[in-house]
């Protein structure tokens, strides 16, 4: 099936409801703890999705499908906030009911979502469309390009540094506009400079905004025509699939971690989706029937270059990585093992912001599961808990501990006031998953300090080291769900939501060590797992060749504070005899 076909086939699903009306899509809102930028519940019009949608029907079909195509984009212009004296002039809302302007919170990123779809048709099917439609599809992207460069976000942004990238970039091209021309250049050449000097993008390994960065950055490729600017485009996606393909598990499809920013720990057929897109029609990962593209994916003309296409099928990969993230106040390092189906993935450090996977484990082939850490708080990730890590092989020790100024569920949209939370459950928790887990689930076996998790193929040891929260000593406990096995050190646990009180001093933090073993290494888990040694505010592992050390305070305090007291580090025992670059005398060889 042609990629034209597969997304002509994937428009007429039940993933897309097309009000002919209204001249929008359908989407069902629901609330969670999580959703900051919508008050709105039940059945919407959506406006960017709808953009993509309009954007995938020309490219199916153009001669057909402009009609339908010219009402979404009148409704669409009409939508966005054009008055240059508003705060969010050159934004779209999220849903037609809601308008941005009535927004206490809006989405500032739908200035660039919204317009990188809207220049599809301005770039490509202008043809198709009466001029004074496209004047105002003109008029919306400048309005958005002046907002994209009013805010003119950081290089460490990666998806939305790009996206606006683009945006301006093929505004100043196609729009002739000389300013936001000059602009967009500059910006781009501070995007690359800042990433080519780290060696990779902040929003480092992220199953969502990876392939939002790789989509765009292919845009840029494909419709600027800046010889300079191709060419960093060029490098930057180099960068992006290198480690996209680096990162992907053929065994089982999964994207390994860690990950900074990931919705949906199993990834799905979007994932391999995504990477046939890329791979075209030199190699085939996922079968027709659940081949579902994304509009934009064929728009950009995204393509794997040749030499990471082995990683899409090849089997038995055994490696161990290790990148730099940041390296600024914060060092962070990015660590993964993989052995085959087997991976382990960690950061030196993070917090728990619900988008994080800072300890991720992945095993299983037909059907992935995971390991993964996580702080909740009650039912949801609690971004105030900071970790520090240790990656050695397929084995992390660490400590989690607890800021008071980073947020609950957002480290920054959700602030935490008067250093105090309402919580009737806060804990560490150690959650395995994967659909049917229980089926695969054997034994708990207790070891010293700790357990070790048996599943069918794979043996999970949690070691609990030194642990307190407040004056109590936080207790162990086994959960299991549908899906779900779980083993959580329990800071609080209430009946009901009580004041838990965050003040500077008070005593919060867990160290821990775990990782992933096969079932035939039992016997060598209890040798490893000896090698780990604590005292007060630093844990260790000594493997005779190595020792790798994680330093932690145990106080509550703020980030700033406690992030420039957490540090890891590893001090290696094999000494060379002589250093390799000496230049050697005639004693060396015996002469005198």
């Amino acid at each position: 099936m042609s990629l034209k076909n597969a997304i002509a086939r994937s428009l007429k699903s039940d993933k897309y409801r097309f009000d002919p009306d209204a001249g929008l899509l359908i989407h069902s809102v629901k609330q969670h703890k999580g959703t900051f930028y919508t008050s709105l519940l039940g059945d919407y019009h959506v406006v960017r999705e709808s953009i993509f949608y309009g954007v995938g029907l020309m490219y199916t079909n153009p001669v057909e499908n402009a009609p339908i195509v010219s009402k979404l984009l009148e409704r669409v212009c009409a939508l966005e906030d054009c008055d240059a004296d508003s705060k969010t002039y050159g934004v779209w809302p999220l849903y037609m009911e809601e308008p941005v302007q009535t927004r206490e919170r809006p989405d500032w990123n739908w200035s660039d979502f919204c317009s990188k779809g809207l220049l599809q048709f301005i770039i490509d099917y202008s043809e198709y469309f009466e001029e004074r439609l496209m004047d105002e599809v003109k008029r919306a992207v400048t309005c958005a390009a002046e907002a994209i460069m009013k805010r003119n976000v950081n290089p460490s942004y990666t998806n939305i540094s790009v996206m606006g990238s683009y945006v301006t970039l093929a505004v100043g091209e196609y729009l002739e506009n000389t300013e936001i021309a000059a602009y967009a250049k500059e910006r781009f050449k501070k995007l690359f400079q800042y990433n080519m000097l780290v060696g990779c993008v902040s929003e480092y390994n992220s199953p969502t905004y990876t392939v939002e960065a790789i989509t765009d950055l292919s845009l840029i490729r494909k419709h600027i025509h800046d010889a300079e600017i191709r060419d960093m485009a060029d490098f930057l996606l180099d960068m992006q699939w290198k480690y996209t393909m680096e990162h992907f598990c053929a065994e089982n499809g999964q994207w390994t971690g860690p990950h900074s920013r990931c919705y949906e720990t199993i990834q799905g057929n979007r994932l391999l989706s995504f990477l046939q897109v890329g791979l075209g029609d030199r190699l085939r990962i996922i079968p027709e029937a659940v081949f579902e593209p994304e509009p934009l994916w064929a728009q950009s003309g995204m393509e794997i270059p040749e030499q990471y296409i082995a990683y899409a099928t090849v089997h038995g990969i055994k490696s161990r990585m290790r990148h730099d993230v940041l390296n600024d106040e914060i060092h962070v390092q990015a660590s993964l093992w993989r052995s085959g189906d087997y991976s382990l993935g960690s950061f030196s450090f993070c917090d728990f912001w619900t988008q994080r996977r800072p300890v991720i484990a992945y095993w299983g082939e037909r059907s992935p599961r995971y390991m993964r850490l996580r702080l909740m708080h009650d039912d949801f990730d609690f971004a105030c808990g900071l970790l520090q890590t240790a990656q050695i092989g397929n084995l992390v020790i660490g400590a989690v501990v607890l800021c008071n100024d980073h947020g609950d569920r957002h480290f920054s949209l959700d602030p935490i006031c008067d250093k105090q939370i309402g919580a009737y459950y806060l804990a560490l928790r150690f959650e395995l998953g994967g659909e049917g887990i229980l089926n695969d689930f054997e034994a708990v076996e207790q070891i010293e300090n700790g357990v070790v998790l048996s599943f069918r193929n794979a043996l999970i040891p949690i070691l609990i080291g030194r642990r307190a929260f407040g004056s109590y000593c936080p207790e162990i406990r086994l959960v299991s769900e549908r899906d779900m096995v779980a083993l959580d050190v329990v800071w609080r646990s209430a009946e009901r939501a009580v004041t838990i009180r965050l003040d500077d001093g008070i005593k919060a933090f867990t160290a821990f060590g775990t990782g992933i073993f096969r079932p035939e290494e039992r016997e060598n888990l209890k040798t490893v797992l000896g090698k780990i040694s604590e005292k007060e505010g630093v844990i260790t592992y000594d493997s005779g060749y190595s020792v790798h050390t994680v330093e932690y305070p145990e106080r509550i305090g703020s980030y700033k504070e406690l992030s420039s007291r957490m540090t890891s580090y590893e001090r290696h025992c094999v000494k060379p005899s002589r250093h390799v670059w000496r230049v050697p005398s005639r004693e060396d060889f015996g002469e005198s």
